[in-house]
């Protein structure tokens, strides 16, 4: 039986309890867990998950795991340093109904009651590992707004990507709606993750080349939108 400690018990908090206490798990204290799992605030990931891998824990962490591409790889070279294991939620590459296409993706996802208009580390953050993989890549360019911008890499690849608020959660990789998958990838993820069959390696680029884009796009538009909201 594995042991877990969860730190963070929000609403996404709940979600990975009930995920994980499907598999049979035991929460124990964190002197005793096999993994730690992180699922706090966005700003507190970095000192939490050095803090425990410096306990020589292995780490679950909810993405992101930082907010910029220098923190992120710190973390996975400290994890190696320990010999502990680090792995970021990337639930949606253990789902297989939607297909990434060479040239142009495009990439909708919206829903009720947005009060944290930061849908770059929200939710494009999951679009961006779906589109990149766990390929090298150089960004050519980045236009548009914080809701609803566009990516050009130097190879050709090109993707679109709009967010926001609606009555009901839209949600669609090119022409699959992702709204409809019966299965539990994020059980899945759990699954593999505790049986130590999850690929690490994998993980980390998914991880970073997300967290490259990421900060990329809040580098190159967010100065925009504080420009757009000044003098109220």
């Amino acid at each position: 039986m594995v042991k877990v400690h969860l730190v963070g018990h929000g609403k996404w908090g709940a979600v990975i309890d009930n995920a994980i206490n499907d598999l049979g798990v035991k929460h124990v204290e964190p002197k005793d867990a096999d993994w730690i799992i992180i699922s706090t605030p966005n700003d507190l990931h970095y000192e939490q998950v050095s803090y425990w891998l410096a306990q020589k824990k292995n780490v679950f962490c909810e993405k992101p795991l930082t907010l910029n591409y220098k923190a992120a790889k710190e973390l996975f070279d400290f994890a190696d340093t320990m010999g502990v294991k680090l792995y970021v939620d990337d639930v949606f590459t253990w789902r297989d109904d939607y297909d990434i296409y060479s040239d142009v993706n495009h990439f909708v996802w919206t829903k009720p009651n947005q009060k944290d208009i930061n849908y770059i580390d929200r939710l494009a953050y999951h679009h961006f590992y779906m589109w990149v993989l766990d390929t090298d890549f150089e960004i050519r360019d980045i236009t548009g707004e914080p809701n609803d911008f566009k990516i050009e890499l130097e190879d050709g690849r090109t993707a679109e990507f709009f967010y926001g608020d609606s009555s009901q959660v839209v949600h669609f990789v090119n022409n699959e709606d992702m709204t409809n998958n019966q299965n539990n990838p994020l059980r899945t993820m759990f699954e593999f993750l505790f049986s130590n069959t999850a690929d690490y390696k994998l993980n980390r680029k998914l991880t970073l080349n997300a967290t490259k884009l990421s900060e990329q796009v809040k580098k190159t538009l967010w100065p925009k939108a504080l420009v757009v909201g000044g003098g109220c």
